[in-house]
């Protein structure tokens, strides 16, 4: 299937699920899963992305647009509109995400962090994002109409699908601790009054997102998506496991691929590479080189 290539300024909106709280004060009015509309945010623009995100430096698209590497994480600074109204609607801002885990196996650039897939949208010209929440959902959509475009393969979206739906069960795991395994610490640390006024789900939330953060995940704004010693152990290990995972779901769909397009069965096999504005099948162009 023949998919566009995402771009930085494509833009990213949809919803999101996050848990919180209504009120600052008794009685506590919990949200559990409250919905949230997520504005339109570029990929890769000023703040957005500006540590988490993964641009090439070799290949730019049309109106001037870097193309993104696969795994690239708008990260911190999403607007959220919340449904109710949250208090903790800093934090989820603060700490806000989403991730673009579809890409080209065959076609290889270079960008800030190594050499990467380009990141490609998994619906032809729309991509679907895990964005951040109590529990990461697929809800991110990206409109990535475009003039650049990739051979995306069975192996591709499988490496896709499987490293996505790793990450989120691991971050879903992680928040499941942050925000409800810490109500005695959130005790010990706000103490007993301050755990009745503020109430024992927006306590236990605030330190959970703090202390998320901290630690490192595999999705947001954490340590996992930054390079050099920031990175935690935590992020680590989660990139480590999903990353595998990934390869695991590449060589599986690609064995299915060849099974499918092996000629005895009167299939007819299919290429591989990019097209659009003269990039070379497989490999990205080397150097930079705008392609229109």
């Amino acid at each position: 299937m023949i998919s566009c290539v995402l771009l930085n300024w494509h833009p990213m909106f949809g919803m999101d699920f996050h848990n919180g709280n209504m009120l600052p004060v008794p009685p506590a009015a919990p949200i559990a899963y409250g919905p949230n509309v997520v504005v339109p945010t570029p990929l890769y623009f000023g703040p957005w992305g500006a540590f988490t995100g993964r641009p090439s430096l070799e290949v730019f698209g049309p109106a001037s647009g870097t193309v993104m590497q696969q795994g690239t994480d708008i990260g911190p600074l999403i607007i959220h509109i919340p449904i109710p109204f949250n208090i903790l609607l800093p934090l989820i801002i603060m700490g806000s995400a989403s991730k673009s885990y579809f890409g080209v196996a065959s076609v290889q650039t270079g960008g800030l962090k190594g050499t990467a897939p380009v990141a490609v949208a998994v619906m032809q010209v729309m991509n679907l994002n895990l964005n951040c929440g109590a529990i990461p959902s697929p809800t991110g959509i990206v409109l990535a109409t475009n003039t650049v475009n990739a051979l995306f393969t069975l192996g591709d979206f499988v490496s896709g699908l499987v490293t996505m739906l790793v990450e989120g069960a691991i971050q879903a795991a992680l928040n499941l601790f942050f925000d409800k395994g810490l109500g005695g610490f959130a005790e010990g640390l706000f103490g007993k009054a301050a755990m009745e006024t503020l109430g024992p789900l927006l306590a236990s939330n605030v330190v959970g997102t703090a202390l998320g953060l901290l630690a490192g995940s595999p999705l947001g704004a954490s340590g996992s998506d930054l390079d050099g010693d920031l990175t935690s152990p935590v992020g680590k290990a989660s990139g480590n496991i999903s990353g595998f995972a990934g390869k695991v779901g590449q060589a599986a769909g690609d064995a299915v691929s060849k099974m499918l397009n092996n000629p005895n069965i009167e299939q007819h096999p299919s290429g591989a590479g990019a097209s659009g504005g003269g990039a070379n099948p497989g490999t990205a162009s080397p150097g930079a080189q705008r392609l229109s």
